[in-house]
This record gives structure tokens, sequence and C-alpha cells, in this order.
């Protein structure tokens, strides 16, 4: 198979990548027959307005070239379509994570090849509702608590310049201001606590830090890590993260869940794939239906 009508919609602000990467991956493109068109975001919001306004059968793929957030924003423009193509990524972002989960190449003629002839595969994005109807699609975590804290707490400015290390400060500033609460949380049903949560439908977070070994992208629900929030658990969970062993550490939980309400305290940020998108009361639901992902660990590049 061949795409040979590739839009690509670009975030210039994405990442410590300039665009020559992703014009590298444009030139590739061109260079195997397809034939290349770039939009170019102009803030938040545009690349879900560009995606959403595509006319029915006019590209073979949409590609996200950015950051998990600008990944969001695509994916919930998708689904705003009847027949959306399948969605491709060009990782320029901080940590990019869809991208490592499904193997994305480093090198922008492999990338490429990924965008031009790889199958594409399902991916069951969540859900997550505030005030009763609001909704926005997110494609493989939502977390509440320290890191939510941190998205909302690290500089822009300081991010493009130092890519994950503005992460790090944020964390220690986080860490040194303490005071964690218990959040009210509601799993299929069933009543917990906790200190922190992630939830998640993918393996990976954060990068390359593996914190649900068993989970699977093209399977409908989430692993939920319930995590306590004092200095000491935040050091372990961390070194734990750290090894990739998370999910193992004693004094995590992790439950399989279709539908997860995180209640109060009310008002504390919530972030998704990566960016600051609500703040709680908020309900986090499985959708039913998957999007089509192009799925580079599908295709052999040498």
């Amino acid at each position: 198979m061949s795409r040979k009508r590739i839009l690509i919609i670009h975030n210039p602000t994405s990442g410590r990548r300039r665009a020559d990467f992703m014009a590298s991956v444009a030139v590739a493109l061109t260079g195997l027959g397809a034939r290349v068109d770039i939009r170019v975001t102009e803030g938040f919001g545009h690349a879900t307005q560009l995606a959403a306004s595509l006319e029915p059968d006019t590209q073979d793929c949409i590609v996200a070239a950015g950051g998990d957030g600008t990944v969001n924003e695509v994916l919930n423009g998708l689904a705003k379509l009847e027949d959306a193509p399948p969605l491709g990524v060009i990782p320029l972002g901080t940590a990019n994570v869809l991208a490592l989960e499904t193997a994305y190449p480093k090198k922008p003629a492999d990338i490429a090849r990924v965008l031009f002839a790889a199958p594409a595969r399902p991916l069951f994005p969540g859900i997550l509702r505030q005030n009763g109807s609001d909704k926005r699609l997110f494609a493989l975590m939502v977390g509440v608590g320290l890191d939510a804290r941190i998205v909302a707490g690290v500089s822009p400015s300081l991010k493009r310049l130092m890519g994950k290390g503005a992460y790090g400060i944020e964390t220690a500033y986080q860490w040194l201001k303490g005071g964690l609460p218990d959040y009210d949380i509601a799993i299929d049903g069933k009543d917990y606590t906790a200190g922190s949560i992630i939830i998640t439908n993918g393996r990976l977070y954060a990068g390359k830090f593996v914190v649900a070994p068993d989970a699977d992208i093209g399977v409908s629900g989430f692993k939920v890590l319930l995590l306590k929030g004092n200095r000491t658990s935040i050091l372990a969970n961390a070194a734990a993260m750290a090894a990739g062993a998370l999910s193992r550490k004693k004094g995590v939980r992790v439950i399989e869940a279709k539908e997860i309400t995180i209640s109060g305290p009310a008002g504390e940020p919530v972030q998704a794939d990566g960016d600051l998108l609500g703040r709680l009361p908020v309900t986090i639901a499985a959708a039913a239906k998957p999007v089509m992902i192009i799925a580079p660990d599908q295709i052999k590049l040498h």
C-alpha cells in the first residue's frame, strides 16, 4: 500500500527540534511519490480546527507534526469527521509518548517510509468529560495529582529551552512544596482514595518509562495506577518508575477499568496527553470505537 495524499499539521512551537526536521520528512515523502500539504498551527486548538475542516476523501492520512499535545488536538479534530483517514506522527515534542509507544523511527527518511507505507492499527482513545457533558478525547493518558501539578506549573518558555529538564525543575519544586491531597476516586463504581492517579491505555508514560507493561492501545479500557502522595513515596515512586518497576512496587495499586470519576478536591488540575486540559471533577471513560493510527511497529524499515 502507499499513501499519495498526505496532510501535515505542524505545530512550530513544539519541542526543541526545528522545522527543518519536519521539512526533511516532507521532502522524503515527496521523493516517495506523495503529494504533501503542510498547514501551520497558530495557537491552542488550531490543530483541532484544521483536522476537523478536512474535506471528505481528500487525504490518505493526517500527520501531527509536534508533541503529544499536537497529537491530542489532531485526534480530537479527526473524531469530528464521519470517515477520518488514519493519523500519523512526526515526533517533535518533549516526550513523544505515542511515537515511542508505536516504535516510530528517529530518522526523517524512515519516518517518511512509515507514513507512506506502514499499515494502520486501531487505537482506543479515552474520553474526558467535565461539567456533565463536555468531552475531549485523549490518546494515551490522564494524570491527577503530582504529574498534573507539574504540567500545570511548568514554564512554557523554560520547556522550549530545556526540554525534559524543565519538568525536572518543576518536579523538584512540587516535591519541596508538598501538600498533595487525598483524591476521591470511583473506579467502575467502587470507591478509592489516592495521592496521585495515572490512567493509561498504553505501556509508556512521560517518554520511555514503562508504567503498565500489560497495557495495549488496541484494547478498550485503562490501567489505573493509584499512588501515595507523601514526599517519601514520591521519591520511591520516581525511582521505581526509572527502573520500569512502578506497577510492581509495594503500595502501588493497579486496577483495570472502563470508567473513572475523580470528584475532588474540586479545582485540582487534570493533565491529558501531557497538557493541562481541565480541573476536577472529571469522568474518564473508554471509547467504544477505535481511531486508526499509522503503526511503524508493523513495517520493516531495513
